[in-house]
């Protein structure tokens, strides 16, 4: 019997010394060893086991709140230590410590790729991109259980046996496979988990919650730059063009359209505002495309109006166009592309008001590319179009233009009057001519050439003129 209880005893001692990170330091250093022989080295991963080595025992309660973080997989599968997305998950008293992604890391898809180098530089930011607005709703079933010792917490799941430690800011993981000790190279994950926005960040000595705003107004400031050297209205929807293709080549004729085909198969990157102008040739094809109505109610007509990007394949193509051909100061090509993108191809949406800003924004561009090209009477004339029924106050931009030119109020006020006499309802739109150069708005609602003349003189802009 005396024999019985201490091998029993024995046995559980060793249990415990099993769960301990100082009996899998000597892999973990085994490991990156191996990896700076062969000239892989990454200071994250530095930072991250320095940091681990010199934390202590993160707090329960840290261990029992959800947290999204970043890992480096130490295997054969990530020969060049590239860091991915994790996510940690306490639920039911268990815990479940993943990261996310592709096996193989060099495949991570390039919004995974957002989300890891916003973590690093710009942590503020992580919030904003669309692989974090995934991780936090995504439930991830939970089968850990953990235990403590002196040093640090020990978190047994299956197939795996990870070791948690921590300090004021950050959480740090190291797993291992839990039968490492019969594994000649057992598969580690290191994982960090910052505990909130705010205080010590060890990727960026300049990432801290003091310096944000600074970071955040200098971002701000290099996004309008971009804006204005890279126009493009649909910067958050142009990649659906990628989709609409996807969508059309499904079906014939088109699948079997080899000069479709070819132009398709160049779309290989996500497209936004600054990758979009390598496709020049591309936009140009898929502005004219027949896209025809019988394969839309046939194939697609189970959603709502304008859900399927296929609807506005040549929409996107052809505003795409008149923001390249304005930013490149060709400005009767962006003309011409522009009013294409109202009358030709005009955006497919269910939301009115959506429809109205894109025709708003659109006209508000004429405006500015006209005066780009030289023509101020033409941009006053769509600047006044806009006056009429829109979502932009243009009174600014007049103020501005007629100040630039040296306008004599008394007489362009003449002129806007002589203008107003002009004005007649089209089939799609409001046309009237000011000084030589016909215009149009396309209004949310249509009311009598009367209503508008009569609302237009009550303006601000108009009595400023008096």
């Amino acid at each position: 019997m005396i024999k019985f209880i201490f091998v029993l005893l024995l046995t559980c001692l060793q249990l415990a010394a099993q769960e301990n990170y100082q009996n899998v330091k000597k892999n973990v250093e085994k490991t990156i060893a191996n990896y700076k022989k062969n000239g892989k080295t990454n200071t994250q991963l530095n930072t991250i086991i320095s940091n681990f080595n010199s934390s202590k025992k993160s707090e329960l309660e840290d261990l029992k709140k959800d947290n999204v973080g970043i890992c480096i997989v130490l295997s054969e599968d990530n020969p060049d230590l590239i860091i991915s997305p994790a996510k940690y998950t306490f639920d039911d008293d268990k815990i479940n410590i993943s990261g996310i992604g592709p096996q193989n890391p060099a495949e991570l898809p390039d919004y995974m790729k957002e989300y890891v180098q916003k973590y690093l530089t710009q942590f503020e930011s992580v919030g904003s991109t669309e692989l974090f607005r995934k991780l936090i709703t995504k439930r991830i079933p939970t089968e850990g259980t953990f235990t403590e010792n002196k040093t640090e917490y020990v978190v047994n799941e299956p197939n795996t046996v990870s070791f948690v430690r921590g300090n004021e800011d950050w959480m740090y993981i190291i797993s291992i496979d839990d039968d490492y000790m019969n594994l000649s190279d057992p598969r580690i994950i290191v994982y960090c988990f910052k505990k909130s926005i705010s205080g010590k960040d060890i990727f960026n000595l300049n990432n801290s919650l003091a310096d944000a705003d600074k970071r955040r107004e200098i971002k701000q400031a290099q996004q309008e730059d971009d804006r204005e050297k890279y126009p493009l209205y649909h910067d958050y929807r142009i990649d659906d063009l990628r989709e609409g293709l996807k969508q059309l080549l499904a079906h014939e004729p088109y699948k079997s359209n080899p000069e479709l085909i070819k132009h398709a198969s160049k779309f290989n990157e996500r497209l936004d505002r600054f990758s979009i102008r390598n496709y020049e040739k591309e936009l140009l094809y898929l502005a004219d495309i027949k896209i025809s109505k019988e394969l839309l109610n046939e194939h697609f007509n189970d959603l709502t109006r304008g859900d399927y990007e296929i609807e506005n394949i040549t929409h996107l193509a052809a505003h795409s166009l008149g923001d390249i051909y304005f930013a490149k100061g060709n400005y009767q090509l962006a003309k011409d592309f522009y009013k294409k993108a109202i009358f030709t191809s005009p955006l497919i949406v269910s939301s009115g008001t959506t429809f109205g800003k894109d025709v708003d924004r659109i006209v508000y561009d004429l405006a500015k590319n006209a005066y780009k090209a030289g023509k101020k009477d033409e941009a006053y004339g769509f600047l006044i179009a806009l006056l009429f029924d829109s979502n932009i106050n243009t009174k600014k931009d007049l103020d501005s233009y007629l100040t630039e030119q040296k306008e004599n109020k008394k007489q362009f006020k003449k002129d806007l009057d002589k203008a107003l006499k002009t004005l007649k309802e089209g089939q799609d739109s409001y046309t009237f001519t000011f000084r030589g150069n016909e215009v149009f708005f396309v209004p949310m609602l249509q009311f009598s050439v009367k209503s508008f003349q009569d609302s237009f003189e009550k303006s601000e802009f108009y009595k400023s003129l008096e």
